[in-house]
């Protein structure tokens, strides 16, 4: 998906006037978002580690038994021991079968629940919490979160362009992908013979961060997402926003007199460049145009 020219934030009308008169935006934790769902859908692996698990002690066994040439140097510790249990068994004379058999006793209960409850812990503890989201939307004229993030019709949307001389930080925003069906984020077979790879951490993370069930895609969401260190419990920070980044302003149908012109006495002042808009309702018809 392309990246959009412009990203827009809905605001109420107090958070407007403090983002405009700071030049200030607010990135959150994502234990403040309003779907109590983030961070609670991980990735899997496809195949399963459990389904992946027979082929696993196949290619153990094949190297402890010397059928096919060792991979030790690439193996998890995991598959290491593994391996070295199995090569005892071949050099005690013991039959292959009977060493898968006794492998395969051995498995875990549910390994892909396992992990899946060892990420979620992870991102619930301090060491997953050292990161921020700012959270925008490609769509300025969405009546349904007029309604929910900008003061029920009664505030703004903030359009903010790119500058890329200045590599502000919007470049990096990412689209969330909207599905019921978990993010595949690896193979459960490369994933016992291997570990965890730089890779599968990274698609883990981005599954996480990046993806949400349908029911939000009205949205059309964009999500920058900066990591630090942050104290405990931090809900939020501001951040400084380039005056020239900020593309245009776009009053709601219900923006009271007070509110716009408090609005264009701070854009006149800081943001002059920037364009004002106003959201009309007609027999049901939204238009956006320009305010003179």
């Amino acid at each position: 998906m392309t990246l959009p020219d412009i990203l827009y934030k809905y605001t109420s009308p107090k958070s407007a006037l403090a983002v405009l008169e700071s030049s200030r935006l607010r990135w959150a934790a994502p234990h403040t978002f309003n779907d109590i769902g983030e961070y609670q859908r991980m990735p899997c692996f496809e195949p399963s580690i459990a389904d992946s698990y027979e082929a696993y002690v196949d290619r153990i066994l094949d190297v402890a038994y010397g059928i096919k040439a060792s991979e030790e140097v690439s193996l998890s510790e995991g598959a290491k021991a593994l391996l070295h249990v199995c090569r005892m068994r071949a050099a005690q004379g013991t039959k292959r079968s009977w060493s898968k058999a006794l492998v395969l006793q051995d498995r875990a209960a549910d390994p892909d629940g396992v992990l899946a409850k060892g990420l979620r812990a992870f991102f619930q503890s301090p060491a997953g919490k050292t990161h921020l989201v700012l959270c925008l939307t490609g769509d300025p004229s969405n009546e349904v979160m007029w309604g929910t993030y900008a003061g029920e019709h009664a505030g703004c949307v903030l359009g903010f362009r790119h500058l890329p001389e200045r590599g502000t930080p919007l470049l990096g925003a990412k689209p969330v992908v909207y599905t019921n069906h978990p993010y595949v984020s690896g193979s459960g077979l490369d994933f016992l013979l291997f570990g965890q790879s730089p890779a599968h951490l990274t698609a883990a993370r981005e599954a996480v961060w990046y993806t949400k069930t349908p029911r939000w895609s009205y949205e059309e969401e964009w999500r920058v997402v900066t990591a630090r260190e942050l104290p405990a419990d931090t809900e939020f920070q501001h951040f400084l926003f380039y005056p020239e980044e900020l593309e245009s302003i776009t009053f709601c149908a219900r923006a009271a007199s007070d509110f716009v012109e408090q609005v264009r006495a701070i854009q006149r002042e800081k943001y002059p460049h920037s364009r004002l808009f106003h959201m009309t309702a007609d027999a049901g018809c939204w238009a956006r145009t320009v305010v003179s």
